[in-house]
C-alpha cells in the first residue's frame, strides 16, 4: 500500500498538469515511430494495479529513481558537448574521436527524438500504452531539451552530421576548401549552405544558430578564386597538350566546364562569373555553348591534321583521299549553316583549313612567305616574274580588302597583320607608288620637321610635292586627290595648305561620332564601315609614330582620348606586344637604358624580340617591319649590352666618389667599389673575365686609376 500511496499523487499531478509549451515542429512526411525507451518502466493507473502488479510497482520505483539519475547524467553530458561545440545535436555518424569522447550521446539523442515522436503521434490507445514516460516527466524533459536548443526533427538533425564532417576535414587538412575529388558529397553540402544563406529559390533558409556555427569555424560564404584558378590552369594545360578543349566526360574538368557554362547562362542555383573570369575564359576560346564530345569528328580532324603535318597543306587529292575531301566539304557546309561549334572552327583554323574550296593558298603560309620576301628584298614590290604565286595571293588579298571577287572578306586581324609589313591595299599600281612616296616624305618630315625639299637635294621628292600641289588645286590635266590621299596630305605642313582649312580629319571624326551614336557607342570594324575602320587604324599608327605615319597633334590626341579611342589593334598577341612596347618606352624615358631587372615580365619579352629578329625564336610569329621600326626608333639594342651599360654605371659611380672624397675607395670602407676596381685590374692582366676594352682602359686612366700597386 505504501507504494500505491506514493504513486497516486504522481498520477494525479500528471493529470492536472497541462504544459503551455508547444512541442517543436515535426515534419509530417515521416511515419510514426514507436520505440520502447528503457529509461523507465511503463506505469498504469492505480485502480488497474492488482496485488501481483503492486510488487512490480515497488521495483519500478527503484528503477524510476535510477532512470532519473541516468537521464540527468546524459543531459549534463549533452550540456558539456554543447559547451565544447556550440550546439547540442550530437551527430548520428560522429567521427571516431567524438564517439570515443561521448560514447553514449548518439543513442541518447536518438532515444529523445523517438520519445518525442511517440508523444506527438499518440493517435490510438495502443500507442498510449506504448508510452514509456508519464506526461509530466516527458513534458519536463522535452522543455529542458528545447531550452538547450535540441533539434527533435531527425531530418533536420542530420545537418549536424555534415557540419562535424566538415570540422573533421578542417582538422585533417587545415582549411575548408573541399574539392570534388576529395569529397564530392561534402562539396555539394558546402555549396548548399551558401545557397541557403543567400535565400536562393528552392532552398530553405539557414537558421541563425547554424550561421553562427559556420562563422565560428571560418566558413567562407563566397567561393575562393584560387579553387577556380586551379581548375582554369588545369584547363589551360589540357589545351596546351591536346590543342583543343574537348575534355572527356570522365575528367573532373568536364564537370567544371559545365558549371562555367551554367554560370554564364545565369542558370538557377549558379552564381554569375566575374568580369575577370569571363575574360580569362574568352582568352582560351572557351566553348560557352555546351556541346557533346563528338569522337567521330575528332578522329576525322586528327586524320586531316596528320595530313597537314606531312604535306604542309589541307588540300588532299581526290584520287587518294576522297573521304577526307568529302568530310572537308561537309565542314564548310556546316559552318555556312551555323552547325559547327566555335571550338571546332578554332581547331580547323589552327591547321589552316580552307573554308573556300577554290582558294589555292592559305593566309598563314603565304603571309610567312611575304614576310620572308620583305626581309630578303626590303620591299613588297613583288612581280609575276619574281614569284607568280605570291603575286597572285597579294592581288587576292587586295580584292578581299575591297570586298570584290569571290573570296570571303578579310578579317580585322588579317588586315592588321598585313599592315604590320606596311602593305598597300590599292589595286592600281600607280596608287601604290603614290603611297611609297608618301611614306618617304612622312619619314623626312618626322626627321626634319618640315618638307622644304629642294630640287637639288632630292629631285624625285621635289617633283612629287609639286605634283600634289597641282592635284590639290585641281589644275587642268591633273587627277584630283582622293579622300584618303587628302587625309594623308593634311597631316603634313605642305606650303600649299597655308591659310587654308584642313577639314579631312574633322570630317572623318564626325562620321565616327555619328556611327557610335547610332550603334550604342561601338567602334566599327572593317565589315561595318571599311573607310572608318581604315581611318581608325591610321590614327593608331599615328599615336606611336609608326613607319610612314605622321604623329598626332596634341589636339587630335586629346580628342581621341576623350572618347576612349581603342589604341591597341585586334588580336590578343598583338595587343600584348603593344602593351609591352609602351612599358618599354616608359622605362627607357625614365632610366635612359634597357636593362630591365631579370624578374620583371618585360625582361623575357625583350629577349624574345631579339630572338624573333634573328629568327631563333621558333615558337613566336616573325617580327614585322612595323615592330622593327618602332624598336629602332627608341634605340633598342638588338644585341644585349647589359655588361657595357652596367660597367659604365659603375664607372660613373667611381668618378662621383673620387670627386667627392678626392681619393679612390679603400678596401674596408667601400668594399663594393673596391672589389670592382680589383676586377678591372684582373681583366687588364687577362686573369679574369672578358678582356677590358681600350676605351674602358682610357676612361680609367683619365681619373688616375693605377694598374699596379695601391689604388
Amino acid at each position: 500500500m505504501a507504494s500505491t500511496i506514493l504513486l497516486l499523487p504522481q498520477l494525479g499531478l500528471a493529470t492536472a498538469f497541462k504544459p503551455n509549451l508547444p512541442p517543436p515542429p515535426v515534419s509530417h512526411r515521416y511515419p510514426q515511430q514507436v520505440s520502447l525507451i528503457m529509461h523507465r518502466p511503463t506505469i498504469f493507473c492505480q485502480h488497474q494495479l492488482s496485488a501481483a502488479t503492486a510488487a512490480a510497482a515497488d521495483e519500478s520505483e527503484v528503477t524510476q529513481v535510477s532512470s532519473h539519475h541516468d537521464w540527468d547524467e546524459q543531459f549534463e553530458e549533452l550540456q558539456s558537448f554543447k559547451e565544447g561545440y556550440g550546439h547540442c545535436n550530437f551527430p548520428y555518424n560522429a567521427p571516431v574521436e567524438l564517439q570515443e569522447q561521448y560514447p553514449t550521446l548518439a543513442r541518447f539523442c536518438r532515444d529523445q527524438r523517438l520519445e518525442y515522436h511517440n508523444y506527438k503521434y499518440k493517435l490510438s490507445s495502443q500507442s498510449i500504452r506504448r508510452m514509456t514516460l508519464p506526461n509530466f516527466d516527458r513534458t519536463v524533459r522535452l522543455r529542458r531539451l528545447d531550452e538547450l536548443g535540441f533539434e527533435f526533427n531527425s531530418k533536420l538533425a542530420q545537418w549536424y552530421d555534415k557540419y562535424h564532417e566538415l570540422l573533421q576535414y578542417r582538422d585533417d587538412n587545415g582549411h575548408l576548401r573541399v574539392t570534388d575529388e576529395e569529397n564530392r558529397s561534402l562539396k555539394g553540402w558546402i555549396i548548399a549552405q551558401r545557397c541557403m544563406r543567400k535565400g536562393t529559390e528552392g532552398y530553405s533558409k539557414l537558421s541563425e544558430a547554424q550561421t553562427l556555427l559556420l562563422d565560428k569555424i571560418g566558413f567562407e560564404w563566397e567561393p575562393r578564386d584560387d579553387l577556380w584558378m586551379a581548375k582554369y590552369i588545369e584547363l589551360c594545360d589540357f589545351r596546351k597538350k591536346h590543342g583543343h578543349l574537348n575534355v572527356p566526360h570522365t575528367s573532373s574538368v568536364y564537370r567544371w566546364i559545365y558549371r562555367q557554362q551554367a554560370r554564364r547562362a545565369e542558370k538557377k542555383n549558379h552564381s554569375p562569373l566575374s568580369e575577370e573570369q569571363l575574360q580569362l575564359l574568352d582568352d582560351v576560346d572557351f566553348p560557352w555553348i555546351p556541346i557533346r564530345f563528338d569522337r567521330k569528328w575528332q578522329v576525322k580532324y586528327d586524320e586531316l591534321a596528320r595530313f597537314k603535318k606531312n604535306h604542309g597543306h589541307c588540300r588532299p587529292s581526290a584520287s587518294t583521299h576522297l573521304k577526307m575531301i568529302t568530310w572537308s566539304r561537309v565542314q564548310r557546309e556546316k559552318r555556312r549553316k551555323g552547325q559547327l561549334s566555335s571550338e571546332q572552327i578554332r581547331l580547323l583554323d589552327k591547321i589552316g583549313f580552307p573554308w573556300v574550296s577554290n582558294n589555292p593558298h592559305q593566309f598563314p603560309a603565304m603571309y610567312q612567305q611575304l614576310n620572308d620576301y620583305y626581309k630578303k628584298h626590303d620591299h613588297l614590290r613583288v612581280s609575276q616574274d619574281d614569284d607568280p604565286d605570291l603575286y597572285s595571293w597579294m592581288t587576292t588579298q587586295r580584292e578581299r580588302y575591297h570586298g570584290i571577287g569571290t573570296e570571303p572578306p578579310m578579317s580585322d586581324l588579317e588586315i592588321e597583320k598585313m599592315e604590320d609589313l606596311h602593305f598597300c591595299w590599292s589595286l592600281d599600281w600607280k596608287s601604290r607608288v603614290w603611297h611609297e612616296k608618301y611614306t618617304e616624305i612622312a619619314e623626312f618630315y618626322k626627321e626634319h620637321g618640315h618638307v622644304n625639299v629642294t630640287e637639288k637635294e632630292n629631285p624625285s621628292l621635289y617633283n612629287w610635292i609639286q605634283m600634289q600641289e597641282k592635284r590639290y588645286e585641281e589644275t587642268t590635266g591633273h587627277k584630283p586627290l582622293s579622300q584618303e590621299e587628302l587625309e594623308l596630305l593634311e597631316q603634313i605642313d605642305f606650303h600649299f595648305f597655308k591659310g587654308k582649312p584642313r577639314i579631312a580629319w574633322n570630317s572623318m571624326y564626325n562620321e565616327l561620332e555619328k556611327y557610335r551614336k547610332v550603334n550604342g557607342e561601338r567602334f566599327p570594324n572593317h565589315e561595318d564601315d571599311p573607310d572608318l575602320n581604315r581611318w581608325m587604324r591610321q590614327q593608331r599608327h599615328r599615336m606611336r609614330s609608326e613607319y610612314g605615319s605622321v604623329p598626332l597633334s596634341v589636339e587630335e590626341k586629346s580628342i581621341l582620348e576623350s572618347i576612349e579611342f581603342p589604341i591597341f589593334p585586334k588580336g590578343k598577341h598583338r595587343r600584348i606586344w603593344y602593351e609591352r612596347y609602351d612599358e618599354l618606352v616608359e622605362f627607357w624615358k625614365k632610366h635612359g637604358h634597357f636593362l630591365v631587372d631579370p624578374d620583371q615580365p618585360l625582361n623575357p619579352w625583350i629577349d624574345k624580340q631579339r630572338g624573333r629578329n634573328r629568327d631563333t625564336c621558333l615558337e613566336a610569329r616573325p617580327i614585322s617591319k612595323s615592330e622593327v621600326y618602332l624598336l629602332d626608333r627608341i634605340g633598342f639594342p638588338w644585341v644585349s649590352d647589359r655588361e657595357d651599360v652596367e660597367w659604365q654605371m659603375r664607372y660613373d659611380e667611381l668618378v662621383q666618389f673620387r670627386n667627392k672624397h678626392g681619393r679612390m675607395p679603400a678596401n674596408r670602407l667601400e668594399p663594393r667599389l673596391y672589389s670592382w676596381m680589383r676586377y678591372q685590374r684582373d681583366r687588364y692582366f687577362g686573369m679574369k673575365g672578358k678582356d677590358i676594352s681600350a676605351n674602358q682602359i682610357k676612361q680609367l686612366e683619365n681619373i688616375g686609376f693605377r694598374w699596379t700597386g695601391k689604388f
